[in-house]
């Protein structure tokens, strides 16, 4: 309930525009962690195994730490979701040049073209429809494809889905995050 909550006080503060970022320097690995940490109660519930591969190089960033877990979590909740029990769900962390980039891939039931077009409106009315029945029961807001776009265009990036029905979902974050010792003044 409080997580309900919170996403509807974060979506009102990002359409207001009364959401910022607070910038810390961490590492890249920390983060993966951080999410495999708190998502694994719910993955292994399902029989889940979320495949976790950070840069081997260790990346230190200078970007809002809790947004970015925000977002990576709410992308791979998403994929933990929309899958069959049983079926994996892959996280991929990397820096390149100034920028992270997040991939997560699931093997789930994947979504139509129609249903791509509308993924990205609060409150999609043709979502719970797509759920199968097991999902039905699930509490979710609506939102968290919405706030986890607002929150990396808010980070000056982009976040794209790619899917097939029946064949899943690639969702990709692409944000430009000043690297350690790389500027700071200018983020």
């Amino acid at each position: 309930l409080l997580r309900l909550l919170n996403d509807f006080v974060d979506f009102a503060r990002l359409r207001s525009g009364n959401i910022g970022l607070d910038r810390t320097e961490f590492d890249v690995a920390s983060l993966a962690a951080d999410i495999n940490r708190d998502l694994a109660p719910m993955l292994e519930a399902r029989g889940q195994e979320l495949r976790c591969t950070a840069s081997q190089n260790k990346v230190t960033i200078w970007a809002d730490r809790m947004r970015l877990n925000q977002i990576v979590a709410s992308l791979v909740s998403n994929a933990s979701r929309y899958s069959a029990d049983g079926m994996p769900v892959d996280l991929e962390l990397w820096g390149e040049g100034n920028r992270l980039r997040v991939r997560v891939v699931d093997q789930g039931r994947g979504m139509s073209d129609e249903q791509l077009e509308t993924v990205f409106e609060p409150f999609d009315p043709g979502q719970p429809s797509s759920r199968s029945e097991n999902d039905q029961n699930e509490a979710g807001s609506g939102l968290g494809l919405v706030l986890a776009r607002g929150l990396v265009r808010l980070h000056g990036g982009e976040l794209s889905l790619k899917s097939s029905t029946g064949k899943g979902t690639v969702a990709e974050a692409d944000l430009p995050v000043v690297l350690a010792g790389e500027g700071r003044e200018a983020a």
